[in-house]
């Protein structure tokens, strides 16, 4: 498939968020919440085949894993949109939503914030490479003028898993968040045929498949994107 070529999209129109569903929330993070929501994303992650190229150690990979979700949990409360689904004081999912055209850099962040840490712990190595082959695959993404928004990081607790919390966190609240902030194109990307038949039940379009190459080994990666209407008057 041509990622250049826009044929056609899904359009959805979505409705105000909804702030609760039952007994469970749907909500803006803090950054007292911190801890919390890198915990569940560096659980959710530490199978994921792209880091599993990268460290083979079990416990190495995790140690690498939780580092880098920390790191990028602090940015994105800081700068972009932590979005979760909480019940009972727990946070059983969370979205790292970024507006595009906002343009930020948020390379100094990374560096001000973790490098020191990462090098001091013996995983700035690890963490390059990583960087090396997310970028690769998110590059078109992010610096293409036909995308708006991108999911950097979606995660549902495993205890919860199943159980449709992920499809309401992005309907209830990923999707409303992004309507009443003028919609547009969102994207993202995955590793996992899992994630791939989630994405696309939740009315994602497929649009590009890939290898991404580390050395002698290799880790298939799709893209993904569905515009939001603006529920902006």
């Amino acid at each position: 498939m041509d990622d250049y070529i826009m044929e056609q999209y899904v359009i959805i129109m979505w409705k105000p968020s909804i702030r609760k569903a039952g007994h469970m929330e749907f909500r803006k993070a803090d950054e007292t919440e911190m801890h919390e929501v890198s915990q569940l994303l560096a659980g959710a992650f530490k199978d994921y085949p792209l880091f599993e190229i990268i460290e083979k150690n079990n416990h190495k990979r995790y140690r690498l894993i939780r580092a880098l979700q920390h790191l990028n949990t602090k940015v994105f409360l800081k700068k972009h949109t932590c979005l979760v689904a909480v019940e009972d004081n727990e946070i059983l999912a969370a979205a790292l939503v970024k507006n595009l055209q906002n343009k930020n850099n948020d390379m100094p962040d990374y560096i001000k914030i973790g490098g020191l840490p990462l090098l001091f712990k013996g995983l700035l190595p690890k963490t390059l490479q990583f960087l090396k082959l997310a970028n690769s695959s998110e590059v078109n993404i992010e610096d293409s003028k036909r995308f708006d928004w991108y999911v950097d990081s979606f995660a549902v607790s495993h205890k919860t898993q199943g159980k449709g919390v992920g499809s309401r966190l992005l309907k209830e609240c990923v999707f409303p968040y992004i309507a009443k902030n003028d919609g547009g194109i969102v994207s993202l990307v995955t590793n996992t045929g899992i994630n791939r038949k989630f994405y696309m039940k939740n009315g994602f379009e497929e649009f590009k498949e890939e290898n991404l190459k580390l050395k002698n080994e290799s880790v298939k990666n799709w893209s993904y994107r569905m515009h939001i209407e603006s529920t902006l008057n």
